[in-house]
């Protein structure tokens, strides 16, 4: 049983202006400078890496101890009441004195309850902090060109990815369409009751800013790079986060107490198959055809690919397979999950059929092999031997 205690006094809270709002590393640096100082915090991305980065830094900051009782992790779907998160946020915190809730993919909200709690954030407890993450674009403006998927290039910033222009494309489920496009009212509301009493971060990253959150990330990991392999790694390794994260990791086990990475490391452990190959490889996995995939993950092997990275960009492949097949569910059409994925409009189309093929159950599936097969490979299983195994069980053998 929670102790009432009379909370701590309630910030002074500023009207942000759409002009305010930063891309994420500014969001970002702007949480780092003052956690405490931004109540309510959206963030307009659902990507791992993004959404593990900031919701990391809101939990250390506002609930360092006690987080079992004052951390609640809510996802978010059609049938979530505005009552139940509410509920939540009003709890009294337990021995701390600050609880944290964070709403994930928000923009599977109902228009009733995104309408619900944008008139509440005005009056959450000062003792409560909310953090809301989900597929919402950050671009500003609305209208723009149109694109032949039937969705609009660019949205405003306070509507779902998708939303503006003609509204979900009409490839997309009939039912889930049109209730994400009955939904646009009340997260234009949300996102701009969180710009009156918080703060809105952009979810997007342009080539600089990867650059830059690239060397970020290499800083807190006590490295530093080479301009030239800085430049290397993010042609081999591309703008997916989570990809360059993969990479990372990598590289400073790699460099052990050396904690300068030059061009060469990359060069040796960074290597960038052809992506037709990949194509290839994933083809033949998407259609069980057992014999194929093997050739084609012997021949990447033989080539140079080494196991461990051929993993990591099959992971990535199917990472993105679920997130594809998820916009896709809910109405969005490919230029809004372009925008959303990073991926090419060309590549946008293949991962809806291949996602659509498989079915959300066996891409989940498929991660944790993958998973399964990296935790093998790196506690010293022989590698060619792993990878033909984890073949078979995606092409559903054994």
């Amino acid at each position: 049983m929670a102790t009432r205690r009379d909370p701590p006094p309630r910030p002074v809270r500023t009207t942000r202006r759409s002009s305010d709002e930063g891309s994420y590393l500014q969001g970002l640096g702007a949480i780092r400078e003052a956690p405490l100082s931004h109540h309510v915090v959206m963030l307009q991305s659902n990507d791992p890496t993004l959404t593990g980065e900031l919701s990391g830094l809101l939990v250390n900051a506002i609930v360092p101890e006690y987080r079992d009782f004052n951390f609640s992790r809510i996802p978010c779907t059609r049938e979530t009441t505005a009552g139940s998160i509410i509920g939540l946020a009003e709890e009294l915190p337990i021995l701390g004195e600050r609880r944290l809730c964070w709403l994930c993919d928000v923009h599977q909200l109902s228009d009733q309850t995104a309408t619900r709690l944008s008139e509440f954030l005005g009056d959450l407890p000062p003792s409560t902090w909310m953090f809301m993450s989900g597929a919402l674009t950050a671009a500003s403006g609305s209208g723009g060109e149109r694109s032949t998927d039937g969705s609009s290039g660019t949205a405003s910033a306070s509507e779902p990815a998708g939303a503006s222009g003609g509204g979900p494309a009409s490839s997309g489920p009939g039912a889930e369409a049109a209730e994400g496009t009955v939904a646009r009212t009340g997260l234009r509301k949300m996102v701009e009751a969180t710009r009156r009493v918080g703060i809105v971060i952009g979810g997007s990253l342009s080539p600089d800013e990867t650059r830059r959150w690239l060397l970020a990330r290499l800083e807190r990991l006590g490295l530093t790079a080479d301009a030239a392999a800085c430049d290397e790694l993010l042609k081999r390794a591309g703008l997916n986060l989570t990809a360059l994260s993969t990479e990372v990791e990598k590289l400073a086990c790699w460099a052990g107490e050396r904690r300068n990475l030059q061009l060469a490391d990359v060069e040796r452990l960074v290597i960038a198959p052809p992506a037709s190959r990949i194509f290839e490889l994933s083809d033949a996995l998407a259609s069980r055809n057992v014999s194929s995939a093997l050739v084609q993950a012997t021949e990447l092997v033989d080539s140079g690919t080494h196991p461990l990275v051929l993993l990591a960009y099959l992971a990535t492949w199917y990472r993105g397979l679920i997130k594809v097949h998820g916009l896709a569910k809910t109405g969005h059409g490919n230029s809004s999950i372009a925008s959303q994925t990073g991926m090419k409009d060309w590549l946008v189309d293949r991962a809806r059929k291949t996602s659509a093929r498989l079915g959300q159950q066996d891409l989940e599936r498929a991660v944790a092999l993958l998973l399964e097969a990296d935790q093998h490979m790196k506690r010293g299983g022989d590698d060619l031997t792993v990878l033909q195994r984890l073949i078979l069980r995606l092409c559903g053998i054994g």
